[in-house]
């Protein structure tokens, strides 16, 4: 896989977990099930900011500045079953980033510059 070198300027992530899942047809009913926030999971090589206004919970994530850098949260859900992730961050460039769950091969979720804070799935 080709990597790209983006800039890291003004990337800053707060998580918010959407759950949805049906029953037999695995269908996404968009019902919130939980939240986590960023701010309160394991932080590697990153920090906790709050100048940048309209995040969620106490501040959010930045610094995601070298290889390394990485941020883990831990995710109760009530059953198994599909859910959807959402992610909300502000970036003023586009990012991709690997995020992996279980320890399960990573998946590439993609970034795109915004105004503000807005969101994306994570899968």
């Amino acid at each position: 896989m080709n990597q790209k070198k983006y800039s890291n300027k003004n990337w800053l992530i707060s998580l918010l977990i959407l759950i949805a899942f049906g029953m037999q047809t695995k269908a996404q009913t968009g019902e919130l099930v939980t939240s986590v926030e960023a701010e309160n999971g394991v932080l590697t090589g990153v920090r906790v900011a709050s100048s940048i206004s309209w995040y969620s919970g106490t501040g959010y994530v930045t610094g995601f500045d070298n290889g390394g850098d990485q941020l883990t949260v831990t995710v109760t859900v009530p059953e198994k079953a599909f859910y959807l992730i959402m992610i909300r961050y502000h970036s003023n460039d586009f990012k991709s980033q690997n995020i992996s769950i279980n320890g399960a091969g990573a998946t590439g979720v993609d970034f795109q510059p915004n105004n503000g804070f807005t969101s994306t799935s994570g899968g």
